[in-house]
């Protein structure tokens, strides 16, 4: 008996090995819906139309032309998705801006076209304003399409629609039948305007499900309009601004992806 278990032994001691326990594979993949904030400084210009017409009449009295800058920070929130297929990846994002962009003109009308009052003397017998501009929000709808450069870090390009509401607000100063005259007007847009935009980016893995991303976007929100009137001018006028404001956007982003779950490795 001592014989047979001496004999024994080593195969017993080898059937009784520790289980061997292997971790997870963190294989990363660019597909699932992921949410994110990011920040980031915008610089546009205005390109403003100014057209002065007499109130009681329709007459058209003066026309000009002013552009601006718009700059400001902003800073928002976005939702996207992603579909990878080998080194491509493709997908939707939709983000919405508060932003502090901000810019203003002004114009002068020559002595005597839109002030005719003889309160003054001839030469100073002149209509002029200021305008300021201020893009209170907004937000974009793009489709992305991108190659990944290495399996964690994507190139990408991305285009779609572009929507928002652009706040006017000014002074016009004339000359009415008693001497110098003056006014305030603001006025936001009664609707959303839409446009487009387009841009480009890269995005990469920081850790675990985060990642991150360097953006640059090209905004159009196409044409709007703001009124001012001067009813004790002489004659009474409404100064119309019709604007067409574009838009460039750099920002970084921090995204969260939901639904990455990584593979165990099977032996």
């Amino acid at each position: 008996m001592l014989a047979l278990a001496s004999t024994s032994h080593p195969t017993m001691a080898a059937d009784l090995k520790a289980p061997a326990y292997k971790a997870p594979l963190d294989v990363w993949s660019w597909t699932g819906v992921y949410v994110g904030a990011n920040a980031g400084y915008s610089w546009g210009r205005s390109g403003t139309d100014v057209t002065v017409n007499n109130s009681n009449t329709n007459a058209y009295l003066f026309t000009t032309n002013s552009t601006f800058d718009l700059r400001g920070g902003d800073v928002g929130v976005q939702i996207g998705v992603n579909w990878q297929s080998g080194i491509w990846v493709g997908g939707f994002e939709a983000d919405l801006q508060a932003t502090g962009e901000r810019g203003s003109a002004g114009f002068t009308c020559p002595a005597g076209v839109c002030s005719t009052s003889t309160a003054v003397p001839a030469a100073a017998r002149i209509l002029s304003g200021s305008i300021s501009q201020k893009i209170a929000w907004f937000g974009t709808l793009r489709g992305r399409l991108g190659v990944t450069i290495t399996p964690t870090i994507l190139a990408y390009g991305t285009a779609g629609i572009a929507y928002g509401e652009v706040y006017s607000d000014g002074t016009l100063n004339g000359v009415g039948a008693a001497g110098p005259v003056s006014n305030t007007f603001s006025s936001t847009d009664s609707t959303t305007k839409t446009g487009w935009t387009a841009g480009f980016g890269v995005e990469a893995r920081l850790w675990d499900n985060w990642t991150g991303k360097f953006e640059y976007l090209y905004v159009d929100l196409t044409r709007f309009s703001a009124t001012g009137v001067l009813p004790t001018n002489a004659p009474p006028v409404n100064v119309t601004y019709s604007s067409r404001v574009n838009d460039s956007i750099v920002r970084v982003g921090l995204n969260y992806k939901i639904d990455n779950v990584p593979l165990v490795a099977k032996y």
